[in-house]
């Protein structure tokens, strides 16, 4: 008994065996008659294994050409409803801010129902409208893309500017109805819902976030904030040098005044018109005096030691002086916007702080040398100078400001040693991106 039923085992096996094999060895055999596969066909019957691999070949192919065909068609059915959703949306509802309930089944829009809102809007051009209206109904139908069947949406929207203001997705607790049943008025829409919010950016209008929406004018095109350089050079004179009644290098024979600068820049833009800029400057600053026949009625100096001289005239005067400090400005530029040019008018205050410096002066053979913090005539450590510029200048394309400025007022605490700001200009170049 065990030798018959060991055959029947191993008889099965090789039954299921032989059957993938004859699929392997008919394919090649189809076109070869040889000895080998004539036993193959003879063994495995080559003619139905081929006719029923090709039977499989075309039910595949056939299934996917329905389902090309299938998704080809959706497409064409939400493409289609697409565009009456968008003028469905561009009807509005006779009030400033719609609301409507949109029914879609498997994405294609079936119907809306507008929920009653207070009457007052305005006609509005709605061709100007159609891409706006369009992207509305895109938001709609984004939120149904992965629900299949019935899918309810209630959306929120200004009328007279298709913007957004909320969008929801409803899904019904109950049994989801039937398109045929979806399609006809007296369908009963579900009491009880699960209400899912769909955040936009844009937040609910105030008068705080739409203030752009509402004077446009006022929107800065491109960046609002820049930073940069400014090379800064100017003359100018001091009042009452070394302490000498009168004298400054605007009021003698021969006199040089010159204040070079290198800063960083910040700037802010409000609008388009209106900005701030502020930033940190070096600059170095020069002197230089002589007058063979100084003419004044009372001069006062202190030599190297301490003699002090009054009461004197018709003077031989020379002298040199520098110093280097840093300077914190804040100015306010207000502008005309002429596209890629802009000629603007400024105002600024700055905050002078100087830190090296030191003073060369020659009275009649009264040598003087002083250097910084000696608050004779030369800046003290303590120093501070405040002064106030008046500037026009041109705006090339945001990147470059050319600028000329007058000096209103300075005043110096301390070594009571500042200048004369009618006699003081500078000019400024900048560059931003």
């Amino acid at each position: 008994m065990r030798k018959p039923t060991f055959l029947l085992v191993a008889i099965a096996a090789t039954s299921l065996w032989a059957n993938s094999m004859c699929v392997e060895l008919c394919v090649p055999c189809t076109e070869n008659n040889d000895a080998t596969c004539e036993k193959v066909q003879s063994l495995c019957d080559c003619p139905a294994i081929i006719d029923s691999l090709k039977a499989a070949e075309v039910a595949a192919a056939e299934a996917s050409k329905a389902a090309e065909e299938a998704a080809a068609a959706k497409a064409e059915a939400i493409a289609a409803s697409k565009k009456q959703l968008t003028l469905n949306l561009l009807e509005g509802c006779g009030a400033n801010v719609c609301e409507k309930n949109l029914y879609f089944i498997d994405e294609v829009f079936q119907k809306s129902e507008s929920i009653e809102s207070e009457a007052s809007a305005s006609d509005v051009d709605k061709i100007s409208l159609l891409d706006a209206a369009e992207n509305l109904g895109n938001t709609a139908v984004s939120i149904c893309s992965e629900t299949s069947g019935d899918c309810t949406v209630k959306l929120s929207y200004e009328s007279t500017t298709m913007k957004l203001v909320s969008v929801q997705k409803i899904e019904k607790t109950d049994v989801a109805t039937t398109a045929a049943d979806s399609d006809t008025e007296s369908q009963e829409i579900p009491q009880t819902v699960k209400t899912e919010e769909v955040e936009k950016e844009s937040t609910p209008k105030t008068e705080s976030s739409s203030i752009y929406d509402q004077y446009p004018w006022l929107k800065v095109d491109g960046k609002q904030w820049r930073l940069g350089f400014s090379l800064n050079y100017g003359m100018g004179d001091e009042v009452d040098f070394w302490r000498v009644k009168g004298l400054s290098s605007k009021n003698t024979d021969e006199g040089l005044s010159l204040d070079a600068g290198l800063g960083f820049v910040f700037r802010w833009y409000f609008t388009p018109f209106l900005s701030f800029q502020t930033g940190l400057s070096v600059f170095f600053y020069y002197v230089n005096i002589y007058d063979e026949n100084f003419r004044e009625v009372q001069v006062i100096y202190t030599n190297n030691w301490g003699n002090s001289q009054t009461a004197r005239e018709n003077i031989e005067v020379d002298a040199d002086s520098w110093n280097i400090s840093s300077e914190l400005p804040l100015t306010i530029r207000l502008g005309i916007p002429l596209g890629f040019l802009q000629p603007y008018a400024s105002f600024t205050h700055t905050f002078r702080k100087p830190y090296f410096g030191s003073t060369w002066m020659d009275i009649e053979g009264y040598y003087c040398y002083k250097e910084l913090g000696s608050n004779s005539g030369t800046y003290a450590p303590s120093d501070w100078e405040f002064e106030g510029w008046f500037g026009i200048g041109l705006e090339f394309n945001r990147f470059i400001s050319a600028e000329f400025q007058w000096m209103l007022y300075s005043k110096v605490i301390e070594s009571e040693r500042g200048h004369k700001n009618e006699n003081y200009w500078r000019t400024s170049l900048q560059f931003v991106w």
